[in-house]
């Protein structure tokens, strides 16, 4: 709306141009917010991990844990197929490396599931905390 010219101002109506300003004053608004996020996210992420590290010790990386087992195993699994395709497709063997790679991600799903219904209690008790 800053930039128009003055004959692009003349075929505009004044709402328009308010609706064009007011658009822009919202791009800054938001940018102001992201742009600090930009640095402070990294830090809250950081200084989250050492305050639970301090109150609950090895048990912070527990959770990690199990979800990397699973995707480790995963991978290599994959891995696996990738590189002996040939005997896989000599030995017809896809079907069944098919269903254990499946059945490991199932597993892996769980945890990650597991790990989005805690996160959505953990979201619902944050904000229905000033409620209660």
């Amino acid at each position: 709306a800053m930039n128009l010219s003055n004959n692009a101002r003349k075929n505009r109506t004044t709402g328009e141009i308010v609706n064009l300003m007011s658009v822009d004053i919202q791009r800054l608004q938001d940018m102001t917010t992201f742009v600090m996020l930009f640095w402070s996210a990294p830090l809250q992420v950081i200084l989250s991990i050492v305050f639970l590290w301090r109150i609950l010790g090895v048990a912070v990386i527990a959770g990690l844990v199990q979800q990397m087992k699973y995707k480790d195993e995963r991978l290599k699994m994959m891995s696996e197929v990738l590189n002996g395709i040939k005997v896989l497709k000599l030995y017809a063997w896809e079907k069944s490396m098919e269903n254990a790679i499946l059945n490991i991600r199932v597993k892996e799903l769980n945890v990650l599931r597991r790990l989005a219904f805690l996160n959505a209690a953990t979201t619902l008790s944050w904000a229905c905390a000033p409620f209660l």
